[in-house]
Order: C-alpha cells, then sequence, then structure tokens
C-alpha cells in the first residue's frame, strides 16, 4: 500500500467511517500505516511535494478538500465535521509550489496520506488529465529503480532462454507483428527489446495462467482463422465467440474441443511457425551431427591409447 502503488485490492478494502450517505476514508489511520511501514523501511519521514510547472511571474497556489474513488465511492479527505445539511465539512489543504512533510508530525502524515490520493498529484489512482504536483520521495524512486532493474533482468533472462517453439506464440500475445519469413533471432530479439522496455508488461502476460489461451487466440487471429468485426466481434467459421477478447477466452476455456480444432487450424495455417519448425528441425540434426563427430573423436582417442 505504501506510497503511490495503490492498488484495487488496497481501494477495496481500506478503512472508512460511515456519516449517512458518505463513506469517509479513516485518513489517519492510512497515515499512520504509511509512516510505519516507511519507519519498518527504513525510509525518510520527510516528503516534498511540488508544482510540475513553475511561472516567474506568479506564485502557483492550489486549495485541495477532497477527492472520491469511483470505483468504491469512498471520500478521501481532512474532515472537520457535518455542514448543517448534511454534508461534509472539509479541511482546506493549500498547496504550493514546494511543500515540505514531516512525517513524524501527524498533522503533516495525515496531509500527505490525502494528498497523495488527490488526482492533480502524478501516480494518484484517481488521476485524470494532466496532473499539477509531484511527490519527490527519494527512497520511494530508489526503491521503484531497484525494482524495475530486478523485473529488467528476470524479463532479459526469459527472453534469452525461451525456447525456440515457443517464442512466436508469446511474442504474438505481446502484440508483435511478424513477417512471414520472420526468423528466431527477429522474433527473440523483439522479445528482448519488449523485455528491456515493457518488462512490467513482459512479466505479467509471461506469467498470466490464461497466456496459453491468448497464444492461440492471438495467433488464430493473425492467420485468420478467427475473424473480427466491430459489429459483429470474433468469429470462428460460423460460431460467434464474444465481443471482447475476454469473451473469446472464457468461451475456449468452457469448450476443449473448440480450442483444440482452432489450434490445429491454426497450426496448419502459420507459415511463420512453419518457418520455425524448420529451424528447430535444423538446429536437432546440427546437434546429432556434433554428438556424432565429438563421439567418433573420443573412440579416435581411445583407440589411440
Amino acid at each position: 500500500m505504501n506510497e503511490m502503488n495503490v492498488t484495487e485490492e488496497w481501494r477495496v478494502a481500506v478503512p472508512y467511517k460511515e456519516f449517512g450517505q458518505f463513506k469517509v476514508a479513516d485518513i489517519e489511520k492510512i497515515a499512520r500505516e504509511i509512516v510505519a511501514e516507511r519507519k519498518a523501511a527504513k525510509q525518510s519521514m520527510f516528503i516534498t511535494i511540488a508544482a510540475l510547472k513553475s511561472d516567474k511571474f506568479k506564485e502557483l497556489s492550489s486549495t485541495l478538500r477532497f477527492c472520491a474513488d469511483p470505483l468504491t465511492g469512498v471520500m478521501y479527505g481532512i474532515m472537520t465535521g457535518l455542514l448543517p445539511d448534511g454534508n461534509i465539512k472539509w479541511r482546506a489543504v493549500i498547496l504550493n509550489e514546494m511543500n515540505a512533510f514531516n512525517l513524524n508530525m501527524l498533522n503533516d502524515a495525515i496531509t500527505y496520506a490525502f494528498i497523495r490520493m488527490h488526482p492533480k498529484v502524478v501516480g494518484s489512482p484517481f488521476q485524470m488529465g494532466e496532473a499539477v504536483y509531484r511527490i519527490l520521495d527519494e527512497d520511494r524512486i530508489a526503491a521503484q529503480k531497484s525494482a524495475k532493474y530486478v523485473v529488467t533482468g528476470q524479463a532479459l533472462q526469459i527472453a534469452k532462454t525461451m525456447k525456440k517453439d515457443l517464442i512466436l506464440g508469446f511474442g504474438r500475445y505481446l502484440g508483435m507483428m511478424y513477417p512471414v519469413d520472420a526468423s528466431a533471432e527477429i522474433i527473440r530479439a523483439s522479445l528482448f527489446e519488449h523485455a528491456a522496455t515493457m518488462p512490467y508488461d513482459f512479466m505479467e502476460k509471461f506469467n498470466n495462467p490464461s497466456r496459453k489461451y491468448y497464444e492461440i487466440i492471438k495467433t488464430a487471429l493473425v492467420v485468420g482463422i478467427i475473424s473480427f468485426d466491430y459489429e459483429k466481434g470474433y468469429k470462428y467459421k460460423s460460431i460467434a465467440l464474444g465481443h471482447s477478447e475476454s469473451d473469446v477466452l472464457t468461451k475456449l476455456i468452457e469448450d476443449p474441443s473448440l480450442l483444440d480444432s482452432i489450434k490445429a487450424e491454426s497450426i496448419k495455417k502459420d507459415p511463420t511457425l512453419k518457418n520455425l519448425q524448420k529451424e528447430v528441425e535444423t538446429d536437432i540434426e546440427d546437434i546429432v551431427k556434433a554428438d556424432k563427430v565429438k563421439a567418433e573423436l573420443e573412440a579416435d582417442e581411445l583407440n589411440e591409447i
């Protein structure tokens, strides 16, 4: 939950209090959790929130009162009471171009816990349109960079070691389009590029339990076994598969025989796959020849002894 890594799971489970029809996030409890996590991780308690742009002719100033989660309806802000009409009374938080917060101070921690969720802040889960402020937190930035380097290394290793007969389907799942005569080297190079530039997407799709289904769907679309029309959706021959790829996925999971038919026809009609299979066969032949030569050399050495 710490910092801007606010997941949908966290948003659904966020602590809140009810005031009539309103659900108000327990911002103090959230603030205390943030402070506890940062202390446990030995992170700095000092954070700066700065404007993305400055104006040399005037001082930037924004007043933030509250924001609401469109997913859960929970409202985030610093509540000070109820108005006579039953609405929430919020404390105004004024931000200038540079704003320093000491999370050791409960008031600063509460203010920060609210600001980080506001749509005007880069990385807020509710951000819409152009943000105005960003959080300058060196510990968080360093942690994110370290995590990205680790994930990138994992993705590059997978791209390097993935078997030749598997790279085509996975490349298509990643969204790659290949020429008919694409070699294994071209396909693997595209995996390296995706792993280096979009490592999180690479790993998410590699670890997706439904990956094999999506690889079949993407291949069937490329070779024309499955057709798509904006009005009619996805079709296999006369069989309607749905209006989204997730619909197609559900259909194929529910009907294994349909999945097998689409897969078999795609393999027959896929010239790029046939090209790869020839490369794999050549590799096997080369390995067999090399093993044979090695065995003959070893036999000759034994005879000389």
